[in-house]
């Protein structure tokens, strides 16, 4: 006996397609236009006003210059889906996205009460190292615990978050006139993990003045 489901659920296999089809169904008739390279990205003009939306399994990443948009549909998405916004607007800004002399490790702190929200916040995160080498360091260091975070690695998440709202402006910069010189650099802190004892190496790829490559990795 085969059986249709009338509505999808969460864990079965097929819940994720059906949530992304549905939304993007959705963004569509708010007047959004999917990217034809990445899928996942959605974004709509209106003059000198830009908005881009970015699905991240069952979160959602809303940015742009246009802030009555941005609030319009994150009214009309919680209308028509229930959704949760993480509210770190009004916190405190941070100069640097992780303290200097901070050393993460498996430690027995108090576990973070709602680590699924943990995981989707670094997936989420992920995606902004894309154009944001600068935290590409610091988001290294926190997906090793996706397993068991606890407070400490949280709070070092949400140190990221008041980062970006610090420096909003920065980004990838790529000039019209260059020379075609690569340039590649690299390092590593050599066994500075407490646990593994491993080091952790950086490199980056620069064409002439343009970073086109970078990475950091255990």
């Amino acid at each position: 006996m085969v059986y249709k489901l009338h509505k999808s659920l969460y864990d079965l296999k097929q819940s994720g397609r059906q949530w992304f089809t549905k939304l993007t169904q959705y963004l569509t008739s708010l007047g959004y236009i999917q990217s034809h390279h990445d899928h996942s990205l959605f974004t709509k003009k209106q003059g000198s006003h830009f908005t881009a939306l970015l699905i991240y399994v069952y979160d959602l990443v809303l940015a742009g210059n246009d802030n009555i948009e941005i609030q319009h549909v994150k009214h009309t998405l919680d209308q028509q889906f229930k959704i949760k916004d993480f509210g770190f607007l009004a916190s405190k800004p941070a100069p640097t996205p992780i303290v200097k002399t901070t050393k993460l490790h498996n430690d027995d702190n108090l576990p973070y009460d709602n680590p699924a929200s943990y995981r989707r916040l670094v997936g989420g995160l992920l995606y902004l190292t894309n154009t944001r080498p600068d935290i590409s360091f610091a988001i290294q260091q926190l997906s090793q615990f996706m397993a068991q975070p606890t407070v400490v690695h949280f709070r070092a998440l949400t140190r990221i978050l008041r980062y970006v709202k610090a420096n909003p402006e920065q980004g990838m910069l790529y000039p019209n006139s260059s020379s075609l010189q690569l340039k590649a650099f690299s390092d590593s802190d050599w066994a500075s993990c407490m646990d593994s004892m491993k080091s952790i190496s950086g490199c980056c790829v620069f064409l002439e003045d343009s970073l086109v490559s970078w990475k950091s990795k255990k």
